[in-house]
Formats: C-alpha cells, structure tokens, sequence
C-alpha cells in the first residue's frame, strides 16, 4: 500500500472515533458517554486492522508479511495516540437544562479539556455532583478559589454573595442571593469567610431563584470533584 492510502486508512479511523464520540455525547451528560464511545472506538479500530490485514493478505507474498507489520505497527501507535488524546485530554459533552445561560444553553454540545487541570477565577468548568440521589456532571463557573473571600449581606432570610468584598453579579447584570440555611451551612465550610485549600466556589450564570444548582445549594466544591474546563461551544442547542 502507498502512503496515500496509509493516510486515507489513519484519516478514516480518527474520524469515526471523534463522530462516535459526539453522537454518544449528544445522547446523554455523563461519564458513560464517555466509555461507550471509547468500547466503538475498540470495535472501529479490530474492523480497520483486519481490512488492512485482508488487503496486504492479496499483495505480492514476498511483500506481505513486511507490510502486514508495518501497517499493524502504524495503525497501533496511531490509535494509541489517538486513544490517549481522547481519553486524558478531552471530553464531549452536551448542557442539559437552563443553569447557565446566557452564556450556554440547553443542549449545547461542548469540548471539554480534563488533563491536570487547575480552575481558576472564571473559568466555565465540569463538576462532578455526588449525592444520595443525584450522581451527574454539571456545567458551571468557578468563582471563587482557594484564598477568595466569600461573604453574604443582607436580613432575615435574603442574602447576596459578594466576592473579596464586591458584589458578585451574573453575566446578565443579576445578583445571587441565598437563604439563611444556606448561608449557615457555607459559613461553616468557609474559613472565616476564605475559601480553604482545595476548595472552589461555583455559581450558574442564571442567577435566576431555582434556576442553578450551585455551591448556594451543594457548598463548596472538591477540587477532586471538578472534571474540567469547557474550551467551546461545538453545537448549539436550544
């Protein structure tokens, strides 16, 4: 086989590997998505290896078993790399809901970049919610990192969330606000009012009452529980 029909084989694959990838993302936000889509990767890759094997099979035999281990040889560091790259460095994954918007919608698809990665003060990030009855990933914005001073104003049961003593305010112009159980219960996690090492401080971009589900409700985030940040948009949804 010539180096063009190499190029056309390596193309082929990687192409079905990323399409398998969106099409199970889009079908539901979680880490299945993810395994699924990396078993049809497996499948995709044995049927590419046996057409290769099949084709270098009907060349010269004094060529065959030269080729058949150059192209295994080829094809196996070309599906690691690919595999590696899918796996550690980026995830797709599809916004389900209206806790972000403006900013995303419901059913957007989004890229994910999940390698070693620190959050920082306003990056849009994956995080992993588990509780007894809730076990899902969620789309939000880091606003406060390890050293941020989180403090709540306001009377009776109406609070607002300022950040290192400014009142924080969602793309829209909103304020958040909270009730005083959940100001109680924060306040209990934060050190005097500073987020403690290896915890974050999250907030949807709809600061909308009930519309997020944020560190208002679930308290300050692990960094172990953070996925990743979202890089972009892939395709808009709702």
């Amino acid at each position: 086989m010539d180096k063009k029909r190499t190029f056309s084989i390596w193309v082929i694959v990687s192409s079905l590997t990323l399409i398998a990838h969106l099409i199970f993302s889009i079908f539901k936000f979680n880490r299945l998505v993810d395994t699924t889509s990396h078993y049809l990767f497996f499948l995709v890759t044995v049927i590419a290896i046996a057409s290769t094997v099949k084709a270098t099979i009907r060349t010269k035999s004094g060529e065959s078993i030269s080729s058949i281990l150059d192209w295994t040889m080829f094809l196996s560091r070309s599906i690691s790399l690919m595999l590696f790259v899918i796996i550690h460095f980026v995830m797709v994954a599809r916004v389900e809901g209206q806790s972000m918007m403006t900013t995303y919608h419901d059913r957007d698809v989004i890229l994910v970049y999940q390698l070693d990665y620190t959050p920082k003060t306003n990056d849009v990030a994956i995080i992993h919610v588990i509780e007894p009855n809730d076990d899902s990933l969620y789309v939000k914005r880091v606003v406060g990192v390890p050293g941020s001073k989180i403090t709540f104003v306001g009377s009776n049961n109406f609070f607002e969330v300022y950040v290192n003593d400014v009142l924080y305010k969602s793309p829209d112009g909103d304020t958040y606000t909270l009730d005083v159980f959940d100001k109680m219960r924060l306040e209990n996690q934060l050190d005097n009012h500073i987020v403690p090492e290896g915890f974050y401080f999250v907030l949807g971009d709809n600061a909308k009452p009930g519309e997020s589900r944020d560190s208002r409700s679930l308290g300050l985030i692990p960094i172990e529980d953070i996925v990743g940040k979202v890089l972009i948009r892939i395709i808009k949804g709702d």
